[in-house]
């Protein structure tokens, strides 16, 4: 198998951050070669999750081995892309954005109203109350901060590409036994 080369398959079962398991492809069709079947339907391709991007849930499958129909298992350079040869696209869930946009829009306000409210200093000279509102502002916005960032560092963002989902599985490198076969 050259690079470039590649097979549709689709995902037998769900790959997904929240656990270390295989991840595992079953080949949609017979892949012939000078007329004879080398890569047969529903041949197993065997890899693993990568990397994956919670912001924008795209993820990166490596695939290392098939294993063919006949038991027989051929180690392979390969990746998982998507029909159109783009990335693998996944479902995010555990961002809890609406709370995090409440959060830091309520900050904002708080330190909004802490500058401003009862702010009777029309002279333009700085008083003790003006620099303690500051003060306050400047604390409010820095524990607004803190709860996002600790919101996001505790928050569980798993990616998920269900069962079923169809892919194809891109070499790239030469296997082994390409020229063998």
């Amino acid at each position: 198998y050259e690079p470039g080369y590649h097979l549709a398959a689709h995902l037998e079962s769900v790959a997904t951050t929240a656990i270390n398991a295989p991840v595992i492809a079953v080949v949609d069709y017979d892949y012939r070669r000078n007329g004879v079947t080398v890569i047969p339907a529903g041949s197993r391709v065997i890899g693993k999750l990568s990397q994956s991007s919670g912001s924008t849930g795209i993820v990166s499958i490596t695939f290392a081995s098939i294993r063919l129909n006949n038991g027989m298992t051929v180690p392979i350079a390969a990746i998982g892309l998507d029909r159109q040869l783009g990335p693998l696209k996944g479902i995010v869930t555990g961002r809890n954005r609406l709370k995090q946009i409440l959060i830091a829009a309520t900050g904002g306000m708080g330190e909004a109203a802490a500058m401003f409210a009862g702010n009777s200093n029309v002279n333009g000279q700085l008083t003790e109350a003006d620099m303690m509102r500051q003060q306050a502002a400047q604390n409010i916005g820095a524990s607004v901060d803190n709860q996002v960032s600790q919101m996001q560092v505790t928050q569980n963002i798993v990616v998920t590409l269900p069962a079923g989902t169809p892919l194809e599985v891109f070499f790239t490198a030469a296997s082994k036994s390409s020229t063998s076969k």
